[in-house]
C-alpha cells in the first residue's frame, strides 16, 4: 500500500483473528502500531464480522512497519509495510547552493563550480523525479554540464558550471521546477583571469637573499578553509603557481625556523612575485622583528630606537647605523626594492622603551597596504598579558607621506624583566627619539 505523507490520505489497516476452526475471534483488545516517525494510527474499530481496523496516515516520508499488540503484548505476525511517499503536489525548490566555500576559479575551459538544488515537501521531506531546469547570467562564457535534471531520492540534484577561456564574473546561478519562481543560488562566482605567480622563500637573517630549501609552503582560500596548492622548496627557495586575483593565506613551516602566517594578494597591475623571509629560530637572542612589503612604495625602511644601558639617549638602529655600539640590536637585512625584507635582530634586552617604527623612505606618498611587521621573542621570557610569543602587524589605512613614519610598536622591559609589546599605529612625519 502507498498513501502521500501530507496528513490526508489515510491507509486502511484489518487484523483477523482466527480460533483453530478458522472462526474470526471478536472482543479482543487489539492495537495497530507503526514503527514510522511521524505517523500516526487511529484508535481501533472492532467490525460486525469480529474483524478489527484503523486507519494509518502522517506527515513523514518512508515505510511504516505495521505490527500487532494484543491485550497489551507483541502478537507474532509478520509486519505489513505501507509506504508514505513525499507530496508531490507540494514540492518546491528550498535550497540552491554552491559545493565548497571556493567562489572565484580560473577562466581555463576546465575548472568547474558544482552546484545543488534540494526540492521538498510542504512537510519537509525530500521529493525525488522532480525537474530542475538551471539557468545562469554568463551567457556563452559558461556551459552547464546539464540544464535539465531530475532530482534524485535526497531530493536534490547537482550540476556543473563550467568555464569557457573567456573571464566572467559576478554570475548568478538559478533553479527553477514547475510554476515556482526560480531560485538564486546563495552565492556568485565568477571564472577569472589567471595569474602566474612567482614565490621565493628566504633566511630573514642572512646576507642577501639566500634561499630556504625543505621550506613547506601551504596556500589556502583567504579564510584559510580549503587548501589551493602546496609544495616544498628546492635548493632555489622558489616556486610558481598559478592563481586567480584575490587575496589568499599563506602557511610556511621549515626546520631550525619559526612558523611563518602570511597573505598574499594577486590582482591586475600589481606585482605577482612574492618574496617571504622565514626567522630563524631565536636561540639566546631577545626577539626579532621581520619587516616586509610586495610593491610600492618601492624602499621602506626599518627603525629601531634601543633604551641605553644606563642613562643616556636612545640608540638608533637603521641602514646608515646597523650595528650601532651599546645597541646589543643588528640590522641584519636592508632592502631598497620591493619586494622588500628589512629584519633586526635583538641579541640581549635592555629594561625600559624601545620604539620600533617603518619609514616611508623614497615616497610617493601612498597607503603602506602590502607591509607587514612581525615580531618574535624569546620563548624563555615572561610576557605581560595581551603580548604572545609571535604578533603581527599591519599598517594604518591612511596615506604616508615620503619620509613619514609608521611608528609601529613599543617593547617595554621592566624592572623584572617582565616584557610587554605595546601596538601603537599612528602615523608622525617627525622620528621617534
Amino acid at each position: 500500500m502507498i498513501i502521500v505523507a501530507n496528513d490526508d490520505e489515510e491507509s486502511t489497516l484489518t487484523f483477523i483473528l482466527k480460533d483453530k476452526f478458522g472462526n474470526n475471534i471478536p472482543s479482543q483488545d487489539v492495537k495497530f502500531k507503526s514503527d514510522l516517525t511521524d505517523s500516526k494510527v487511529s484508535t481501533t474499530t472492532e467490525n460486525p464480522d469480529g474483524t478489527y481496523s484503523a486507519v494509518l496516515k502522517g506527515t513523514k516520508a518512508g515505510n511504516a512497519n505495521i505490527t500487532i499488540d494484543l491485550d497489551g503484548q507483541a502478537f507474532a505476525v509478520v509486519p505489513v509495510t505501507v509506504t508514505l511517499t513525499s507530496d508531490t503536489a507540494t514540492a518546491e525548490i528550498k535550497d540552491v547552493f554552491l559545493s565548497g566555500v571556493q567562489d572565484r576559479k580560473i577562466a581555463n575551459g576546465t575548472d568547474f563550480f558544482e552546484f545543488i538544488a534540494e526540492v521538498r515537501d510542504v512537510n519537509d521531506n525530500p521529493v525525488n523525479d522532480v525537474t530542475i531546469n538551471w539557468t545562469n547570467t554568463a551567457g556563452a562564457s559558461a556551459t552547464f554540464s546539464e540544464t535539465s535534471q531530475q532530482t534524485d531520492a535526497e531530493g536534490k540534484v547537482k550540476v556543473k558550471l563550467i568555464s569557457t577561456k573567456t573571464p566572467v564574473y559576478d554570475i548568478v546561478v538559478s533553479a527553477a521546477q514547475g510554476t515556482q519562481v526560480a531560485v538564486k543560488a546563495e552565492k556568485k562566482v565568477s571564472f577569472e583571469e589567471l595569474f602566474s605567480t612567482s614565490v621565493f622563500i628566504i633566511d630573514a637573517v642572512a646576507a642577501g637573499d639566500t634561499p630556504v630549501k625543505g621550506a613547506h609552503v601551504e596556500i589556502f582560500s583567504e579564510d584559510g578553509s580549503e587548501l589551493l596548492h602546496q609544495t616544498t622548496t628546492d635548493a632555489t627557495g622558489k616556486f610558481k603557481v598559478d592563481l586567480v586575483g584575490g587575496k589568499y593565506a599563506v602557511k610556511i613551516t621549515a626546520n631550525n625556523y619559526d612558523d611563518y602566517d602570511d597573505f598574499m594578494v594577486v590582482k591586475s597591475g600589481a606585482d605577482t612575485n612574492f618574496k617571504f623571509a622565514l626567522s630563524p629560530e631565536l636561540g639566546t637572542d631577545f626577539g626579532r622583528i621581520i619587516l616586509q612589503w610586495s610593491e610600492n612604495p618601492r624602499d621602506l625602511d626599518a627603525h629601531l630606537q634601543v633604551p641605553p644601558v644606563g642613562s643616556g639617549d636612545r640608540i638608533h638602529v637603521y641602514h646608515e647605523h646597523t650595528k650601532p655600539a651599546g645597541a646589543d640590536a643588528t640590522l641584519d637585512k636592508d632592502d631598497q626594492y620591493s619586494p622588500g625584507i628589512e629584519t633586526i635582530t635583538m641579541t640581549k634586552s635592555h629594561k625600559e622603551t624601545y620604539t620600533y617604527f617603518v619609514k616611508n623612505y623614497a615616497g610617493p606618498d601612498a597607503k603602506l597596504s602590502t607591509a607587514k611587521v612581525q615580531i618574535s621573542l624569546n620563548k624563555d621570557l615572561t610576557l605581560k598579558p595581551g603580548t604572545s610569543r609571535t604578533m603581527s602587524f599591519n599598517a594604518p589605512d591612511v596615506n604616508v607621506a615620503k619620509s613619514s613614519q609608521w611608528i609601529v610598536f613599543d617593547i617595554i622591559v621592566d624592572a623584572n624583566d617582565e616584557v610587554q609589546v605595546v601596538p601603537k599605529g599612528t602615523v608622525s612625519s617627525a622620528e621617534p627619539q
